[in-house]
């Protein structure tokens, strides 16, 4: 047995009663701990890092000439790792087992233990089983202990003060886990993603890497908690911040960072800390690390965060954490008696030696995985040669059949990646390419989804005869196969083709057959998206009252479920309803909703489409100064988002006030930033409005030569990247103004 090490009081006596003053200032009602991984890093249990781990599987399941690619993204994580493998390569999760082959928790897991026996709550992000372990030592009745890991098991602990109250112990696995250690059940669908592919199969949009329920239940746990993060160092900073990115503001948060061999503790304020990039403990790169991200937070929510800094190998957490004034049940114990023996550790082979005995994947799979990946951070032009890898791979024992699938397989991701990059002709031709390998081998399955995905392309091109003939091919193969989800996606474009064509009566009707697919399979989020759908085609209608109950039905389905998100979108709908009533009052009274819901759950990408909508609702009512005022608060935040995109966008709006105060000279300005802007991330319809909006403030001046070449400039722009759909009113306006122009020198001579 070894005896756990406590610090000597006078080493570091001072920074504790300094934690503990700060503590006893703070209202709380006790604790919520947030376990990352780092602990089971610690002897006796002595598990590999997520970065080594991450590490190894990237040299089991990736093809080497890619590995360095991927190694660039620092928001890869082991978490966002494991759930692409278990969707595209591993469904049963093999690599997970590692985790059982270890029993030993060390005194971190035994604190933690204690800590939920005492009536505080605990969540861990990692996959091991050490906390239940600790746990059953501790309490020795298996029955108490409840790992949270399903979305049934979410429900049914869905009043955690109760339930602790009640004697359970419940400990949340908001990663999810691929056993539940205590009841013995499978649980590997809590690891897998849970991506939205209701708008069509690579879309980034909704994607959380926290589930609602989880979301929900976690702001349960943490209200009116201190939060105390521990576990965690610069290499999480991302997969943390999915998880506080949208919480609400809770009194405090302690971060108790692991440092090797440090002999003392050190406690600091993170406000102290006024420019955070030259601080001692942050990394020499243009990654986000935990400090920065910690201190963005506090100033974003006005919540007190203390760094705590001490080696977590040595130091008894009981004695630093004991403010027995606040919360009287906080354990203390001793250490000195826990069962652990670091002679005989609880790992005894490496994981990149273990994972080497895993069912190895194929070669296309390596290159499906990387191309998901890729993907998935919306890298479309590596997520394109990734998939032209796996097209073009050859091997000569390879099954034809299994060959013309893998070859349709990659051919459609290629033309999807091409449409996305705006390359037309070459993804054309690679989806007719899959087209024609899927029909050599007769699948009638994968050639419905390959003609959506032409027709979409075609759509998009503006060939609505033709892309309406592909789409209905699709429609009768989803029938004839029964594949709902396909059915349902080709319904929504047809209903997007007949709505562009101002067919708003054929859109309904094929949304309502969607809104009756997501029915029947009781898909909840699906039928949210299909009645806000709905609403849009009843607004251009000018159903306007239809449009309100569609979209307030949808905003009911988002709060049911949680999905506060999508339900600031959906408040932001109404707005833009009354406003087309002229319900202006009303419209404001949404907007300003949204962005006080955005504000409380801390999302800056809606708080600012939220401002932006009010901002356009006060120009349209001539509140032009006040208009100014929001866009302006719009720029600020586009600064922290870094969205070069909407920086652009506001700024063109705040030209649009200018212009319509008659300050053209000042519109102007605007109008080229924000243009400079747009070529520059090759926005290239923003390009042409903007090169519209200069012309148009010039021809307000009567500057026509200057307005004729800006919107010659803007057409251009137009025909060279095949924006055609726009040219018919840009060209109008130019004949217009020529004409002008033409006459006024007739009258002058």
């Amino acid at each position: 047995m070894v005896r756990v090490a406590v610090a000597e009081k006078s080493t570091f006596r001072d920074n504790v009663e300094n934690l503990h003053s700060r503590m006893q200032q703070i209202e709380f009602e006790g604790y919520t701990f947030l376990a990352g991984p780092q602990i089971p890093q610690i002897s006796p249990s002595n598990l590999p890092s997520p970065q080594n781990m991450l590490e190894d599987l990237l040299q089991f399941y990736i093809p080497p000439s890619i590995i360095p690619q991927l190694k660039k993204i620092p928001q890869l994580t082991l978490h966002l790792f494991a759930q692409l493998l278990i969707e595209y390569v591993d469904p049963d999760g093999q690599f997970l087992q590692y985790y059982t082959i270890g029993h030993q928790p060390n005194h971190l897991h035994y604190y933690l233990a204690d800590q939920l026996g005492s009536g505080e709550f605990l969540c861990t992000t990692t996959y091991d089983y050490l906390l239940e372990e600790a746990t059953k030592n501790r309490v020795h009745d298996m029955s108490t202990i409840h790992p949270v890991i399903t979305q049934a098991d979410y429900s049914d602990f869905a009043h955690p003060s109760e339930i602790n109250g009640a004697k359970h112990l419940p400990i949340y696995k908001l990663r999810g886990s691929q056993l539940n250690i205590i009841s013995g059940d499978y649980t590997i669908d809590s690891v897998g993603s849970q991506f939205n592919s209701h708008i069509h199969p690579f879309s980034t949009e909704n994607r959380s890497k926290l589930s609602n329920y989880k979301k929900d239940l976690f702001h349960k746990l943490i209200k009116d908690k201190v939060l105390i993060l521990t576990g965690f160092d610069d290499h999480d900073v991302h997969e943390l911040s999915d998880i506080l990115n949208d919480i609400p503001t809770v009194p405090a948060i302690l971060w108790i960072q692991h440092s090797s061999n440090l002999d003392f503790i050190k406690i600091a304020d993170l406000k102290e800390k006024e420019n955070t990039a030259k601080h001692e403990d942050l990394v020499e790169s243009k990654t986000l690390v935990m400090g920065e991200f910690l201190q963005q937070f506090q100033q974003n929510t006005h919540c007190e965060v203390l760094h705590l800094k001490c080696d977590l190998n040595t130091v008894n957490l009981g004695e630093i954490l004991a403010v027995s004034k606040r919360n009287s049940s906080m354990n203390t114990s001793n250490f000195a008696d826990l069962p652990l023996d670091s002679t005989n550790p609880s790992i005894t082979i490496p994981f990149s030696e273990w994972i080497t005995h895993v069912d190895p994947p194929m070669e296309y799979q390596k290159y499906k995985l990387a191309t998901h990946l890729f993907e998935y951070f919306g890298d479309f032009s590596e997520a394109l040669s990734c998939a032209k890898e796996g097209f073009y791979w050859e091997n000569d024992t390879e099954n034809p059949m299994f060959r013309a699938l893998r070859k349709a397989n990659f051919a459609n991701m290629i033309g999807i990646f091409y449409r996305l990059l705006e390359d037309s002709e070459s993804a054309l031709d690679y989806l007719t390419q899959a087209l024609e390998f899927t029909q050599q081998v007769d699948n009638l399955n994968s050639e419905g989804i390959i003609l959506n995905s032409i027709g979409l392309l075609l759509m998009e091109q503006g060939n609505y005869t033709k892309a309406g003939e592909i789409f209905n091919k699709a429609l009768v193969i989803s029938e004839k196969t029964g594949n709902l989800a396909n059915k349902s996606a080709v319904l929504t474009h047809l209903a997007q083709l007949a709505q562009d064509q101002e067919q708003y009566d054929q859109a309904l009707d094929y949304l309502r057959k969607v809104y009756s697919i997501d029915i029947k399979i009781e898909n909840l989020p699906g039928q949210a998206v299909d009645l806000s759908n709905l609403g849009v085609v009843h607004e251009l209608m000018g159903n306007y009252h239809d449009a309100l109950q569609c979209v307030g039905e949808a905003l009911d389905i988002d709060l049911e479920l949680g999905d506060l998100m999508s339900a600031i979108s959906r408040i932001n709908n109404l707005g833009a309803i009354y406003a087309d009533l002229e319900d202006f009052d009303s419209a404001q009274e949404y907007y300003e909703k949204a962005i006080e819901l955005a504000e409380k759950l801390h999302i800056i990408s809606l708080k600012i489409v939220s401002k932006n909508n009010l901002g356009l609702l006060y120009h349209s009512q001539g509140k032009y100064e006040m208009a100014i005022e929001l866009f302006q608060e719009c720029l600020q935040l586009d600064g922290i988002t870094q969205d070069q995109s909407n920086k652009s966008i506001h700024l063109n709006n705040i030209g649009l006030v200018y212009e319509s105060l008659g300050q053209y000279s000042e519109a102007i300005e605007y109008f080229m930033e924000s243009n400079t802007i747009d070529q520059e991330i090759k926005r290239y319809e923003g390009v042409a409005t903007t090169f519209r909006n200069i012309a148009l403030a010039y021809y307000h001046q009567e500057d026509f030569s200057q307005a004729i070449k800006y919107l010659e400039r803007a057409i251009e722009n137009l025909r060279n990247h095949k924006l055609h759909e726009h040219l018919p009113a840009f060209e109008k306006e130019l004949t217009s103004i020529r004409d002008e122009m033409s006459n006024n020198e007739h009258d002058l001579t």
